[in-house]
Order: structure tokens, then sequence, then C-alpha cells
């Protein structure tokens, strides 16, 4: 591998002669930012020409990109497993990376003279260690490991204790503890293993069944209703699984689906021909930098980087480059033309266009609270408030007195930044001097400041804190919402005392009102627990 750094600040005569040094071979690049973080990794054929083409097509990104590094590669394959390892070494922003928790659990016996059980979140395909699963988390995976373990005993002490071990008193010990066992008795126990992950259970609950009579004869009522519960999670396991496939052979079924910058992929996974778990994921496509079909390649290697592969992994089309994925991790890629393996992978793409709908629906619903944001400005005359707070006093009968800062970012409510005080009761005491206290407290020392600060109530409300914020000197909007009689919001009080009506547009109004709904709620939620505890006091 050669290894060579330029800098570029933008699509100039120097930096075109820059680029054009850059030898026209198959490798990776890294993009770095101005303090030499790496944001984005990635791969070529041809290195001059996709640096190129991200310069030219990345205007949104330019400005971040400050530097860069490539590294040759003799070929695509080791320029895709570079890049992959540089992606988990630096965890660029733009790149994606799949952490350690989508890893999916599997029993794992291991290669050795004395064979045990691990339940396991990694799969090492060099070694040539027994995996089954995935399964779908760590409890359903620890069920049947207990099934293993009581009727498929393996090694399970350390050995070598002259003695039989405890295990081996339960019968879930090989007995390596006391003497040599023969390795015909551990291919005879994985032959069985195997047999019941191909569904031939019958074996296995008729000797469960036989060891709960046994206990329940001897009285040994504990272990009997241990027994009872491993019982009863066989008949959960086998009840469960319906077999799609006869041969009972290990296939993947791959969706994706792909608009409006969001990739969405749905994995069926099928393990000895019945369905053992779904995979999802959703992608955002950062237009002109990364593309639908490197994060789907991208995304394939990871996976089956951290997963135990398929002999079929069955695709809607051909990906590019997908002979690397097969070389790298063994199994064959095929495209379904009829029959139940095309019905499947019909579910599957199916899948991954809801994924992708509900996905888009809730960045479409982001969005509109942006616009409300931005319509919200307009409306006040005020810039768009995308960092607001709500503040709103409760007390009861001038006792537990709380105020609350309910603190909203873009539109959305972020309870884990928003604040509580308790201030001092007194009879003497009215909301306008618990408002200066709260905003005193509040708004000391602080060191950012909301572009726009919401009271409940009126225009003596706004005026008390309007005063802090003068002895302060802080300077930002602070707008009153002043209720009727009949405790509905009627009017919004501006920082100079306007009077304004609360908006016609429908979805502005209700979003002004949820303000004061939700900060509420917030604030009376917290008075309660203060109530409940005085009392109890």
């Amino acid at each position: 591998m050669i290894f060579e750094k330029k800098k570029i600040a933008n699509m100039n005569n120097q930096n075109k002669l820059k680029i054009s040094q850059i030898p026209s071979q198959v490798g990776c690049y890294l993009f770095q930012d101005q303090k030499k973080k790496v944001i984005y990794v990635g791969k070529a054929k041809n290195l001059r020409q996709r640096i190129t083409r991200h310069l030219q097509e990345s205007q949104k990104y330019l400005g971040l990109i400050a530097d860069w590094e490539i590294i040759l590669t003799n070929n695509v394959k080791e320029a895709l497993i570079l890049e992959q390892n540089l992606i988990k070494k630096h965890q660029p922003r733009f790149n994606i990376l799949l952490r350690d928790n989508r890893s999916y659990p599997y029993i794992k016996i291991t290669e050795e003279e004395n064979p045990r059980y691990w339940l396991v979140k990694k799969v090492n395909p060099a070694k040539k260690d027994l995996y089954f699963g995935p399964f779908p988390d760590g409890t359903k995976a620890a069920e049947i490991l207990q099934i293993l373990e009581k009727v498929f005993p393996l090694a399970k002490c350390k050995g070598d204790l002259g003695k039989p071990c405890l295990d081996y008193s339960l019968r879930q010990c090989s007995g390596h503890c006391f003497k040599k066992v023969k390795p015909e008795y551990y291919q005879n126990i994985k032959q069985k293993i195997i047999d019941f992950f191909q569904g031939k259970t019958q074996t296995v609950k008729k000797e469960l069944q036989k060891s709960l009579q046994k206990s329940i004869l001897n009285q040994e009522f504990e272990l009997a209703k241990k027994e009872k519960k491993i019982l009863d999670n066989l008949n959960f396991f086998v009840s469960e699984q319906n077999v799609e496939f006869s041969h009972r052979e290990n296939y993947d079924f791959f969706g994706f689906y792909s608009e409006n910058s969001l990739l969405a992929c749905f994995f069926l996974l099928y393990r000895y021909g019945k369905l053992t778990t779904t995979e999802t994921q959703i992608f955002k496509v950062q237009e002109g930098l990364n593309e639908e079909k490197e994060l789907l390649q991208s995304y394939l290697y990871q996976f089956y980087k951290k997963n135990l592969s398929p002999q079929v992994l069955y695709l809607p089309e051909k990906l590019e480059n997908q002979e690397l994925l097969t070389e790298e991790f063994g199994f064959a890629c095929q495209i379904p033309q009829r029959g139940k393996k095309k019905k499947i992978l019909t579910m599957a793409q199916q899948n991954a266009y809801h994924i992708w709908q509900k996905n888009h629906t809730e960045n479409s619903l982001k969005n509109d609270k942006i616009s409300l944001l931005e319509e919200l400005g307009r409306y006040l005359h005020i810039n768009t408030p995308y960092f607001l707070e709500i503040l709103d006093i409760s007390n009861l009968f001038q006792q537990d007195v709380v105020a609350g800062f309910l603190v909203y970012l873009n539109g959305e409510k972020v309870e884990s930044k928003s604040k509580i005080y308790q201030l001092a009761a007194s009879g003497e005491k009215s909301d306008i001097f618990w408002i200066r206290e709260a905003c005193q407290r509040h708004y000391k020392n602080r060191e950012h400041f909301p572009q726009l600060l919401l009271v409940d109530g009126g225009k003596h409300q706004v005026k008390s804190v309007l005063s802090v914020c003068q002895e302060l000197n802080l300077n930002f909007p602070v707008v009153g919402l002043a209720k009727n009689e009949k405790h509905q919001t009627e009017k919004i009080i501006t920082s100079n005392f306007q009077e304004l009506p609360l908006p016609i547009h429908e979805a502005l109004r209700n979003f002004f009102v949820n303000f004061q709904v939700e900060v509420h709620q917030f604030v009376i939620n917290f008075h309660r627990k203060l109530h409940r505890k005085s009392v109890l006091e």
C-alpha cells in the first residue's frame, strides 16, 4: 500500500493541479476537517475520478473538507476490507458504522479436546467452532442453551479435578473433571445438537419428560420445577417455528428501498429452514458524498463480519461488486424469479418500504415543526426560535412552589435539558415574585440563552421577566400566553406589551396552546411528587 496526503480548500486551479497528481488507481481516501478529524472514508477503482467527482458534486460538504489522505491498494477487494477497517478505526460522521449492539446472540460449541458451550455475540468464521443462531435476543438464546446443557452435556467445569463436579452430578457436564472422555462421545453429541436445530426435537422432548417424572418420583421438587420450565421453553421453541424449507438450509432474504435521501434495509434470516430473526436499518444518503450502492455494500460487509453467513443471500437485484462479498464470506447471491423464495423476498421488500415510509413520515413531521417555528417567528416578528423555553409556576395554596423551564429544540420537547426549581413559599409572595426568583436562578451564570422565552401569564408576568433580563444584561424575546376566565389561552403579549390574538393558522395556534399544556404538565407532575412528600413528612 502507498500513502499520500494533499491539502484542498475549494475547486480552484491550484487544487485542480493537486488532484491531477492523484494516481488513477484503486484505493481508499479519507476526507478530513480543519481539526484533522476524519469525516468520511471511501474506496474507488479510480481515486482521481472519484475525488474529483466528490469535490464537484459535494458543494454542501466542500466547506467541511480541509484535507485528504489516499492509500493505494492492489485490488478492489483489498480496498473494501481496508475501507471497513478505516471506518471502524476513525468512526467518520458521514459513514455508517454498525455498533456492537447490532450483533445477535449465538450458541457456540468450541473446537477443542473437551468442547463446551458459550453464549456469544461475535462470530469468528476463521475458527472451526460450531455456531447456532442467530437468536432474536439473549433471553431466547439462554433458554435454548439450558435445554442443550440438560440433554446434551459437554464440558462445563474447568476439568482435571480428580473427582466428579457438581454439574456432573446434575447430569450437565461430560465428566472430563475426573475421567478421559472419548472423542466419539463428543462427535455423537454434536450430531445430536445439529439434528435438534434441524427440527428433530422428539428425542429431546422425551428425555426431558423422563427426567421430569424421575425428579417428581424422587420428590426433588425444586429440580422438577426447573425441568418443567426447560420443557415449556422447548415446547415454545418448537411450536413458534414454521419450517419454510424442508431441506433446512441457511438463507437470508435482503430487501431495501431508497427515496428522498433515505435508505431502508430489511433482513429475514432463516436458519435450518426456519425464520429465526429479522434485522432492520435506516441510513441517510448524503447526496454527492456517499451513494446507495456504497451504503449497501458497506452495510452488508459489516453485518456479515459480525454474524454467521448463510449458504445463499437472496437479493431483489444485482449489487455492485457483490462478488467481493461472496468471495469474502463464502455465500452465493441469487435473485429468485418465482415460487416461495420470490414471495419471501417480496415480503422483505415490503417491510423495507414500510420502514422507509415510517421514517420518512417522522422526518416530514420534524420538517413540519421547523416550518411552524419559522411561521411562529414571522408572526412574532422575531428570528426563528429553534431553541425556546416555556416558564410556568405551580403552587398549592402557596405551598410547595415549583418553577419549570421546559426546553424545546427544533420544535421537539427535550425534558432532559429542562429545569425544575423549588421556590421559597410565603403567604406574602405572588406569581410575580416567584417568576423573578426563578429567572434569576435560571439565567444567572448561564452561557447559552433561548431565542424565545414563553411565560404562562399576561403583561405583569412578561414585565417581571424583562426586569430580570435587564438586571442580568440579557437580550432575548419574552412572550406571554394569557388565558381568559375559562382558563383557555386567549391572547399573546409581546416584549413591548403589544397584544396579539392567537394565530388564525390552526396548526400554529395549536402549536402555541400545546406549549402551554406541555409545560403545565411538566411542572405539575413534579409539583405533585413534592406535595406528596411534604404531606408524608
